[in-house]
């Protein structure tokens, strides 16, 4: 990242200073100052406040338990393999089980499935798509990928409680708007310009719906548990009880655990969705077949890379199911696989996240202080903070820096095939990266993302409506969120199935 001249830019919001840094050397020297100074946090008490609604009565509780909630998902998310393990395992069975039914081909909205009526599912003639196929459908992509894996992710998180259809369509929904109306939160905007700006009030609406829905999941199904539960016993309960047995321990209200529980899981979805859709609309747009010298497409090179760990199986007997609808065929995954021995499905992805991830490092000043750091023509300068301003610190100009990447605003995974390149893409902003919460969803989300696009693209053909351009707008998680319409065609690949050895194509 270079230095423009200036080291940082100050905004004054709701009287309190705001500054932007844009110089690496006074970047490093911020990151590395004393936590008693400088203190520096994923989610700040006033963003907590400002965007969740988190009641202000009980900040000083929010953060004695931010460390130990930080410490906890990283175990679930992380760094325990076994409990991480067995959280991807049910998102992954999940995904198994929704992925045959993408698309349904349902002409009516009451006999599709939430995600098709959300993205607004359309039967088309298969002529007009140049698919060949029985049936076609038009969708919007982002949207259609934010429904469908909100739908097959949260259940697994909320493990105890059992979230009905109605709930999950209302909680993408909800989160989908309210994901918009983040940054606007984020910034302090006053509440009473809902009236006068649409995108704020909506994102207010869909705030106090996701927070109504929380508590009374959390009232209904969990707190009875966790009332069961020895808070000194050390035991393997899911990552849900863990976390209310944590808000049970800072005996926070209802509401207040209903605003922790809708930033994690905003964060969650919000990585998982962006970078789902990104990847996909990169793999499908990517006409120029690139560090291949036969020149395959990159969707033939990823299926033939992925076949081994993929089984697409025929549905059984005649495969007529209920009300004589024909039952498509089902997947069966090998997630681990896809992570280790898909080199090329493990490029894209880690491209994407390089390309789209804009993750914002956020400080609060504990004391004055002067730091002092190094212009780029070599002369020394130094910067006064007081006690109580911010101190916002962008970490993605790094994955946009010309002096580590070759040509850094195109999408070119063969970029991260290369050891030496990878070496060298690692900078000294990244080791600061896991200070985030976003940093362990995305790291997270990485399985998710591919078991859920491995599974796409073997069963599914998907094709852009017309040649896009791929947008992203910055939001308040560390992904850019997808911006403008994207509709494509959706048809349901050919399998044959002729022996043991066909039903493994893919």
């Amino acid at each position: 990242m270079r230095d423009t001249g200036k080291a940082s830019t100050t905004l004054k919001l709701n009287g309190r200073s705001h500054h932007i840094i844009h110089n690496p050397s006074l970047s490093n020297a911020i990151l590395s100052k004393h936590r008693s100074t400088i203190r520096i946090e994923s989610q700040p008490p006033d963003t907590l406040v400002d965007v969740f609604n988190f009641p202000t009565a009980y900040q000083r509780s929010a953060r004695e338990i931010h460390g130990p909630l930080q410490e906890l998902d990283q175990r679930y998310l992380r760094n325990d393999a076994r409990l991480a393990s067995n959280l991807s395992g049910r998102i992954i069975r999940g995904l198994q089980t929704k992925l045959p039914n993408l698309v349904t081909f349902m002409r009516s909205p009451i006999d599709q499935t939430p995600w098709e009526n959300a993205a607004g599912a359309t039967l088309v003639d298969p002529s007009a798509s140049s698919t060949n196929a029985l049936e076609t459908v038009t969708l919007e992509l982002p949207t259609l990928i934010y429904h469908f894996l909100v739908h097959s992710i949260l259940p697994a998180f909320m493990t105890p409680a059992e979230l009905s259809e109605d709930e999950l369509t209302a909680l993408a929904s909800d989160l989908q708007v309210f994901s918009r109306g983040q940054p606007l939160l984020a910034l302090g905007v006053p509440e009473s310009l809902g009236k006068l700006y649409p995108p704020l009030r909506r994102a207010l609406l869909a705030r106090k719906k996701l927070l109504d829905l929380l508590m009374d999941i959390s009232a209904e199904q969990i707190t009875p548990l966790v009332q069961g539960v020895d808070l000194s016993e050390e035991q393997d309960a899911s990552l849900t009880i863990a976390r209310h047995k944590l808000h049970r321990k800072a005996k926070l209200p209802a509401s207040a655990g209903a605003s922790l529980d809708l930033s994690f899981i905003s964060a969650l979805t919000t990585t998982a969705t962006s970078l789902a859709f990104y990847l996909m609309a990169h793999i499908i747009t990517q006409t120029p077949a690139f560090g291949d010298q036969e020149r395959r497409p990159l969707i033939e090179r990823l299926r033939i890379e992925m076949a081994p760990h993929l089984r697409i199986k025929q549905p059984e007997g005649e495969g007529i199911g209920v009300g004589g609808i024909r039952e498509p065929p089902s997947v069966e995954m090998d997630c681990e696989g896809l992570q280790e021995e898909c080199p090329l499905l493990r490029a894209c992805l880690r491209e994407t996240a390089r390309l789209h991830s804009a993750p914002m490092c956020v400080s609060g000043v504990e004391e004055d202080c002067e730091v002092p750091f190094e212009r780029e023509d070599g002369s020394v300068a130094s910067k006064v903070f007081k006690r109580g301003e911010a101190v916002e610190i962008p970490l993605w100009p790094h994955s946009r820096d010309a002096d580590v990447y070759n040509e850094p605003h195109v999408w070119l995974p063969e970029r991260h095939l290369a050891e030496t390149e990878a070496k060298k893409s690692r900078g000294s902003y990244t080791e600061h990266l896991e200070d985030g919460s976003w940093y362990h969803c995305e790291k997270f989300a990485e399985k998710s993302v591919m078991g859920f696009v491995a599974g796409v693209l073997a069963m599914w053909e998907i094709k852009p409506l017309e040649s896009k351009v791929i947008k992203g707008t910055i939001g308040s998680s560390g992904v850019r969120l997808p911006e403008g319409d994207f509709r494509v065609f959706i048809s349901r690949r050919q399998h044959m199935w002729t022996d043991e050895d066909e039903k493994r194509k893919v």
